[in-house]
């Protein structure tokens, strides 16, 4: 009765495992972790994890992998962090260059539409619980959504990042036994000319361009639309518009 317990529960995981493959954010987490895994066990045992066999001894004592984890862990929450920033922030200054033709109008309001901290403000001044409620809601949302771009924005980089120095580390003849080296055993089937730099070159291109795609800056939604407001906020200043000019 406990085998087949047991057994059900395996299935369940794998099934859940397998479905989480959908989700593009869940397998960049995954490929990141195995490239950065990949390179600490290189770094360790001369080889990568690609060159274990199934069936034979993990070489691997809990101290490696001890160390294995805390590295993995400083570098993607300080570092990985620290340069991702770096990187978006330089996209930042290439997207308001000269070479995009930036204007105010791509970022001009509907009539209809107020901002946040209007809503805020006309909610507190006029104790109206639903404006309330409606603000804190959106907030919330557009805080969600910029914590998940921010989450997206590390995982592309990092991945880009941690392919660059797998290429780096790894032998041109492929006996490195990285990720790397597998994929150029894999074109080599179709393609025996095939030169090992050629495939760090163009997956490491291809990651860049992914996570330029992904980092690339967003217009963020501090607006919402909410006629009945707007409409009261114009009359408002309409009319204090009238004053001064009387």
């Amino acid at each position: 009765m406990s085998s087949n317990s047991s057994s059900s529960s395996s299935t369940l995981s794998i099934l859940g495992f397998a479905d989480s493959l959908w989700d593009l954010n869940k397998v960049a987490k995954i490929i990141y972790f195995t490239l950065c895994f990949d390179i600490l066990f290189f770094y360790l045992k001369g080889n990568g994890l690609f060159g274990i066999k199934l069936g034979k001894e993990f070489d691997l004592s809990i101290a490696d992998l001890a160390g294995m984890i805390i590295i993995l862990g400083i570098f993607s929450s300080v570092l990985l962090k620290a340069a991702s920033l770096s990187f978006s922030l330089f996209l930042i200054k290439v997207r308001f260059s000269n070479l995009f033709k930036y204007t105010e109008d791509l970022y001009r309001r509907h009539p209809d539409e107020v901002s946040f901290s209007e809503l805020r403000d006309d909610a507190f001044a006029n104790g109206d619980e639903l404006s309330y409620k409606i603000y804190v809601e959106e907030y919330k949302k557009q805080e969600q959504i910029r914590k998940d771009d921010w989450s997206n924005e590390i995982i592309s980089f990092g991945i880009a990042l941690a392919f660059s120095i797998e290429w780096y580390l790894s032998a041109p003849d492929g006996q490195s036994k990285m990720f790397i080296d597998w994929l150029w055993e894999q074109v080599k089937l179709r393609g025996p000319e095939t030169p090992h730099y050629y495939i760090g070159m163009f997956i490491s291109a291809l990651l860049i361009l992914y996570a330029t795609f992904v980092c690339w800056p967003k217009g963020l939604q501090s607006n919402l639309y909410y006629p009945k407001l707007a409409i009261k906020l114009r009359r408002e200043k309409e009319e204090r518009k009238r004053k001064l000019d009387y």
